[in-house]
């Protein structure tokens, strides 16, 4: 009797569990839902193909495996004249950080066993699309004390002398150095100072996402490349963050002039 009264205890916490999570994903999609009502853009809760040519540009979407689209909010919006496509959505990876083969051979048969160690990581992303500039590519992301480390393996970030909080906080990567930096002017880096955002931009392509949680054990560095776990961002938090997308295409825009002298 015991035994079956733990038994219904259990199911009972599972149920509950499962449950939690089905409210939990169904209620943030409903807030998003409402968002992109906000914003004027059409919703996808299980993503839309549409937006596979905007990702394969950016190095971001590159890595990783079982990657997920959800809760897309796709549209357009007028700023400084221009019409710039705008993807918003909640992005999932794994990355791989190992696999193994096993063989084992006994007098009958030969067995074969693989083994992966992976990490998976979550976050919301805004894909921002303007035809009207064409931006040097760079990367730029939190500074972590691992980087010192990749420094002397040879991928060497953007450091500038007369900002060194701005130096010491992120990491600033490019193969077109001279030009990135011509770019980054007072202006874009004051913003970068005053507002915690991860960068990717190439061409008319910007990508932007939330800084991880400040306190973080999950992380992976493979080469020059990073992945830390960061968050989804809360509904209320994405019109900020879509704003904060705009000011920048706006200043990267600004900014090009000296990078073409």
């Amino acid at each position: 009797m015991q035994g079956f009264l733990f038994l219904l205890f259990f199911i009972a916490i599972v149920a509950a569990i499962v449950y939690g999570c089905i409210y939990v994903t169904k209620k943030r999609r409903q807030d998003l839902e409402l968002v992109a009502r906000q914003l004027k853009m059409d919703f996808y809760p299980k993503g839309d193909d549409s937006i596979a040519p905007m990702l394969s540009n950016l190095e971001f979407f590159m890595y990783g495996e079982r990657c997920r689209v959800s809760n897309l909010i796709r549209g357009q919006v007028k700023s400084n004249g221009q019409l710039i496509s705008v993807a918003i959505f909640d992005y999932r990876y794994t990355i791989c950080k190992r696999r193994s083969t096993e063989f084992s051979v006994d007098e009958n048969s030969v067995s074969i066993s693989s083994n992966e160690e992976n990490d998976t990581f979550c976050q919301t992303v805004l894909v921002f699309y303007d035809e009207s500039i064409d931006v040097p590519g760079f990367s730029l992301r939190p500074e972590h004390l691992w980087d010192k480390l990749a420094n002397f393996a040879g991928y060497e970030d953007i450091n500038f002398d007369r900002f060194p909080a701005f130096s010491k906080g992120y990491r600033l990567l490019s193969n077109q150095v001279d030009d990135v930096r011509n770019l980054f002017q007072p202006n874009l880096i004051k913003f970068y100072e005053t507002n915690k955002i991860c960068t990717e931009a190439i061409g008319p392509y910007l990508l932007v996402y939330p800084f991880p949680p400040k306190y973080t054990n999950s992380s992976l560095t493979m080469g020059d490349k990073t992945f830390t776990t960061s968050q989804y961002l809360q509904p209320k938090e994405v019109k900020p963050y879509f704003d904060l997308g705009l000011k920048l295409l706006s200043l990267l825009e600004k900014n090009m002039s000296a990078v073409r002298q």
